[in-house]
């Protein structure tokens, strides 16, 4: 009998010095997501990994705009060398790109799209994706695109959330680069040790979808977030400016619901700010972030189908939930689940590192799972 007690004693004591207890007990019970993986780590290391249900950390996912911030490095990289100027103009590098002045088009810069304020504000309404025209050449569609799209903007006044965007900056790079985006994109794969990723080829020439056709893992996407968040992919300073607030004074109609729930874009990742109903208020003028939320210095690259990938520049770690659901529905559970899990994970990040915290109390899982029925503007981003 003692010894029973002697191990009693020890399980309690092992788990009121284990920091990350109250983390897999939430995540656990958590009533949002039954197939999730949970991946915490910082620059150098994973602190913490858990699974719940049938997603592993090795299971494939195809996680949509989770794909973004991959292709962005690889473009931001490409002007760290000189290759490209954030700045210069498109009609630089593409030659069907109009050099008239009297034509705003002429004004659209690299910056303009990456931060997407390039005048195009379609949204999401468009046919706007190569890969659903994969019997043409990639740039070729580009070009056709840009044909026909029409601008309603004048660069860098509207912010929009299209596919667009990203699709002329992969064709700029196949100008200077002579190598089709695909490629450049598997040799990023295998550079950054994501072995086990791809980018579908959708049996023609047209694709990838570079701002959302990434297949990976969470073990695969931990070796992008340790070598961005450590400084390994790209300077200090390009991260800097990757992660400031590039919102212009506006933002379309059409991206309105966007704004709300998630925040204001840099390039290629998200600074989060839920709950900000100025956009609501003032319609498609922005106003700047509130204090809370510039202070507390969290950015995202989430995908439509609940891949959420968070980074805490102020307490210096990300986390990465992987899931696999249905479109849109998934991606409001697991912007849920990460809004409750996060304060639990931010006392564990602390305390491992040496920090003594009061202890947090269970969430409310009645009020949650009502304010996730109720929710009217979920998150829809592709």
């Amino acid at each position: 009998m003692w010894r029973l007690l002697v191990a009693l004693a020890a399980a309690r004591a092992a788990a009121s010095t284990d920091p990350w207890v109250r983390v897999r007990q939430v995540l656990q019970i958590q009533p949002f997501i039954k197939d999730v993986a949970l991946l915490v780590g910082d620059g150098n290391q994973r602190l913490f990994e858990m699974e719940r249900g049938d997603i592993t950390l090795d299971t494939p996912l195809w996680v949509a705009s989770s794909s973004k911030m991959v292709f962005v490095v690889r473009a931001m990289q490409m002007i760290e060398k000189g290759v490209l100027q954030l700045h210069d103009p498109v009609n630089k590098y593409l030659p069907y790109w109009t050099q008239d002045s009297n034509d705003p088009r002429s004004q659209v810069t690299l910056y303009h799209l990456l931060s997407f304020q390039s005048g195009y504000t379609f949204g999401l309404t468009k046919v706007d994706s190569c890969w659903l025209k994969p019997w043409l050449n990639f740039s070729t569609c580009v070009e056709r695109l840009y044909h026909s799209l029409p601008l309603h903007a004048t660069p860098g006044t509207v912010w929009d959330y299209n596919e667009f965007h990203n699709q002329v900056v992969a064709a700029v790079l196949e100008k200077v680069t002579s190598t089709d985006i695909h490629t450049l994109l598997a040799e990023d794969l295998v550079s950054w040790n994501m072995t086990h990723s791809r980018y579908p080829d959708h049996f023609g020439p047209g694709g990838p979808d570079v701002s959302a056709d990434l297949v990976t893992t969470a073990v695969d996407y931990e070796q992008f977030m340790m070598k961005y968040f450590g400084g390994q992919l790209l300077k200090n300073e390009t991260v800097t400016i990757m992660e400031q607030d590039h919102m212009p004074a506006r933002c379309s109609l059409q991206s309105l619901p966007l704004v709300i729930p998630q925040g204001h874009y840099g390039i290629g990742n998200w600074w989060l700010c839920s709950g900000d109903f100025d956009p609501l208020i003032h319609r498609t003028k922005l106003e700047p972030m509130p204090k809370r939320c510039v202070e507390a210095q969290v950015h995202s690259d989430q995908g439509l189908f609940g891949f959420w990938p968070v980074w805490d520049r102020r307490l210096g770690y990300w986390m990465l939930l992987a899931a696999q659901g249905l479109p849109l529905l998934s991606d409001m559970k697991a912007e849920l689940l990460q809004t409750v899990l996060k304060p639990f994970i931010d006392k564990a990040v602390q305390e491992q590192r040496g920090a003594k915290l009061p202890e947090l109390p269970l969430p409310d899982w009645g009020r949650l799972a009502a304010k996730a029925k109720v929710q009217t503007l979920p998150t829809m981003v592709v």
